[in-house]
């Protein structure tokens, strides 16, 4: 069943460090965002993702331009991260026994393109990651 939700980015993705809350509110939100998320293990099209391991935006823009994740803190990566906020999400698929699919360990499938390649309809370089608990 579909239906509308309205979820917080990932506490500490690009969109939420956009927010620049100030840091006598950033405990009140981030309890707030752990309250809202914390049966959020479902299926996604769009908007922001459940992240169980950490910021895909990043990991998106650095696999997409060569970078092994090795080299995360590297100089060359401290360049390309700029660009993590245009990798948006197409697509959260959660493990699921009722429709019999299973990621892992009760994992999660994520499904990312970049903000041009999906203004040109360039589907075919989208990416998947897979993060389990």
């Amino acid at each position: 069943m579909l239906h509308a939700g309205m979820w917080p980015p990932y506490y500490g993705s690009p969109e939420w460090n956009a927010c620049e809350i100030k840091a006598r509110a950033e405990k009140s939100v981030q309890a707030w965002w752990y309250d809202v998320t914390r049966d959020g293990h479902d299926h996604r099209f769009g908007g922001h993702p459940l992240q169980i391991q950490g910021n895909m935006q990043t990991e998106c823009a650095l696999v997409s331009k060569g970078l092994d994740l090795s080299a995360w803190n590297s100089k060359a990566a401290e360049r390309l991260k700029s660009d993590a906020a245009n990798w948006l999400l197409l697509l959260q698929i959660a493990s699921d026994d009722r429709a019999g699919m299973m990621w892992g360990d009760v994992d999660n499938l994520y499904v990312w393109i970049h903000r041009n390649a999906l203004r040109a309809r360039r589907f075919e370089e989208a990416r998947v990651i897979m993060q389990c608990y």
